[in-house]
């Protein structure tokens, strides 16, 4: 008896129905604007209203428009709702926080300890800012990667402290700071003392994380490449969004767990140092001796919510601390410039001009009593050195300003600007007086005599 092999059913895959191009393109940049009508259509189905409904009826492009304008930090709940919000948060939404998104770099601590800042071109140098450039495909994944664009003003300001107009990629100040935002392996980078540093930072509207590197560089590499040579960054700009709205999601259920609870810092700092330490751990094989070591540096760490502390780590996990307490100086002040309106950002610059102005007058105005001082009570003496003035520790930098810092210098602005007639004419009296005190007792004795 013959046996005949079955037949294998009918491969039916050519009549199946095309997904829509929502769903095909899923994964797949640019965005191409006519898959908005795919997305209208999926909405209104999915909010058809029934006979006797209870909540009003919006029309789908104006669902749309309204997530496109939904904080990022609020965006994440929003995918939970239907699938059809789930698609258009993937696609419009993140390719609208895509052309939003800013890369800073941290310079310090190479040079700058946070929130210390004598100089206005300081405020400048010490962050390195990168803004969208496009999009480019790599090995086939069309729209995966975002080329972000380095300021060419930080490139300026390195070619002034350079001393040279061309070239400074040979200069060991600027070496410095590539090797800090732009480690390889190979450069001197020790784990233990880098482990939990701050290099760059993303911003989107108001959220500011850092990017989760912590000194464990051969990770980050797989979605965020810097090159200072060409200026740009290169990164997989979903799993950058990803890892961004998750951690600040986190972050606010974390507040709105311990809100309660005491606190070691503020409510705010402590949660962000808990879920960057859940992070950093996160990166970590407690396979490897190394990494065990440092999981037992991060329960070391200062305890948060108002907890005590029994022991910290010795030397070289020590670094581990100041490096966190650095990293949190930095996300603090970038997430409070985040929040500030235009207004509120030119009030503050009005303000650091006029307190550069101020203190330049003040210290001339010391030199001029001094110099008074010396030709009245001290003459024929070395020249007394001027006390020290009271605008000492005040930094430029306005986003570490408390309000009451900023209020003290908003009064005394307020007092110099009503004096400054006043304090004009007291200069100038300080000058005419010095001028004539200064000159010699015989200057016009012709005859040179003792009478």
């Amino acid at each position: 008896m013959t046996t005949v092999a079955p037949t294998p059913p009918p491969d039916h895959a050519h009549d199946r129905p095309p997904l829509p191009r929502y769903q095909s393109r899923h994964t797949s940049l640019p965005y191409d604007p006519s898959d908005i009508t795919a997305l209208l259509a999926s909405i209104a189905s999915s909010q058809t209203p029934p006979s006797t409904p209870r909540l009003p009826f919006l029309p789908a492009e104006l669902l749309m428009h309204i997530l496109e304008h939904v904080p990022a930090d609020h965006i994440l709940p929003f995918r939970l709702v239907c699938r059809a919000f789930c698609d258009v948060v993937d696609t419009a939404v993140m390719y609208s926080y895509l052309q939003r998104i800013e890369l800073v770099g941290w310079v310090g601590p190479v040079l700058f300890a946070p929130g210390r800042v004598v100089d206005v071109n300081d405020l400048q140098y010490r962050f390195v800012r990168a803004g969208f450039g496009g999009l480019l495909g790599r090995g086939g994944e069309e729209g995966r990667w975002a080329v972000f664009r380095m300021d060419d003003r930080w490139f300026d300001l390195s070619k002034k402290r350079a001393g040279e107009s061309d070239a400074f990629f040979g200069d060991p100040l600027f070496e410095r700071v590539r090797r800090h935002l732009q480690p390889k392996e190979g450069e001197g980078v020790v784990r233990e003392r880098e482990f939990g540093v701050l290099r760059w930072c993303v911003k989107v509207g108001v959220v500011v994380m850092d990017v989760d590197a912590y000194g464990l560089q051969e990770k980050v590499e797989e979605y965020f490449r810097v090159s200072f040579r060409d200026r740009t960054i290169t990164v997989d700009w979903r799993e950058l969004l990803r890892r961004l709205l998750k951690t600040e999601h986190t972050v606010r259920q974390t507040m709105r767990k311990n809100q309660q609870s005491h606190y070691t810092f503020d409510l705010e700092e402590d949660c962000l140092r808990a879920v960057r330490r859940m992070r950093m751990r996160s990166h970590l094989d407690l396979q490897q001796s190394h990494d065990r070591r440092c999981d037992w540096a991060l329960g070391k760490l200062r305890p948060l919510f108002g907890r005590r502390r029994y022991d910290k780590a010795s030397f070289p996990w020590d670094q581990l601390e100041q490096n966190e307490d650095d990293a949190m100086s930095i996300l603090k002040e970038l997430r409070r410039e985040a929040r500030m309106s235009f207004k509120e950002r030119m009030h503050f610059e009005s303000l650091v001009r006029d307190w550069q102005t101020y203190v330049e007058e003040h210290e001339r105005i010391a030199a001029l009593t001094s110099r008074w001082v010396d030709n009245v009570y001290l003459p024929r003496t070395a020249p007394s050195s001027p006390p020290p003035w009271y605008t000492e520790g005040v930094s430029l930098n306005y986003l570490t300003w408390s309000d009451g810092e900023r209020k003290t210098i908003e009064d005394r602005i307020r007092r110099w600007k009503s004096q400054k007639g006043t304090i004009e004419q007291l200069e100038d009296l300080l000058e005419s007086s010095n001028v004539a005190l200064e000159v010699p007792e015989d200057a016009f004795d012709i005859s040179m005599s003792d009478f």
